[in-house]
């Protein structure tokens, strides 16, 4: 080799410095998963979850009302519904003029003194009076009349017949004629004597058998 020259060492590549990078440096945090009962929670909160449940609390207190009214409702009809009464009840007027007053609480009110109390058992119908008197001996005297009649209502319930059975005064059985029957009319169709003999002949068609009536 000559003298001047200078003998020159391959260089070496210098490392090259790994400049960090963003992307390889940096994770994205990994959300945390919530628990079923944070979730829950989170639902109880939001907004429209309570304005929801105030809704459904309001129904509920409409509904409850609602319902509570109904039932007052009800009651009332069952209450207001009147019970069944007695075909008799009411006021009949006898062929004489005689107007016997049939009340709901089982007592007869009429134009004699006397004390009635009724009963019916299908169409039989039991009157009972006591009867106050002065005898001749000046003295208070009393009498238990017990009547056992058969009755009919007419087809338009205006009129009513009656088939006496038996009488019993002072527990003395009566002589009854078989055929002793009498019309009764309701005072809405015969307010007195005249009114009666007008109407009564249209319920003849009507009578009982073996029935005649008794004026």
């Amino acid at each position: 080799m000559a003298d001047n020259e200078v003998e020159i060492e391959p260089t070496q590549p210098l490392p090259v410095a790994e400049s960090p990078s963003g992307y390889d440096l940096y994770y994205a945090p990994q959300p945390k998963k919530k628990q079923f009962s944070e979730v829950i929670q989170d639902v109880k909160n939001h907004p429209f979850y309570q304005k929801s449940k105030e809704v459904m609390l309001q129904k509920q207190t409409i509904y409850s009302i609602a319902v509570g009214l109904f039932l007052i409702f009800a009651f009332t009809l069952i209450f207001m519904i009147p019970e069944p009464t007695d075909p008799i009840e009411g006021k009949w007027m006898k062929a004489d003029g005689e107007v016997l007053n049939f009340a709901g609480n089982g007592v007869m009110v009429h134009e004699i003194q006397m004390q009635t109390s009724w009963t019916t058992d299908g169409d039989d119908l039991t009157l009972i009076s006591q009867l106050n008197y002065i005898d001749d001996s000046q003295q208070v005297s009393s009498q238990l009349i017990v009547q056992n009649i058969k009755f009919t209502i007419t087809e338009d319930e205006k009129g009513m017949w009656w088939h006496w059975q038996s009488v019993l005064i002072n527990d003395v059985e009566q002589e009854v004629s078989g055929d002793q029957c009498a019309l009764l009319l309701r005072t809405s169709v015969a307010e007195n004597t005249y009114e009666y003999s007008v109407v009564s002949p249209t319920y003849d068609d009507e009578k009982p058998e073996l029935c005649t009536q008794n004026s």
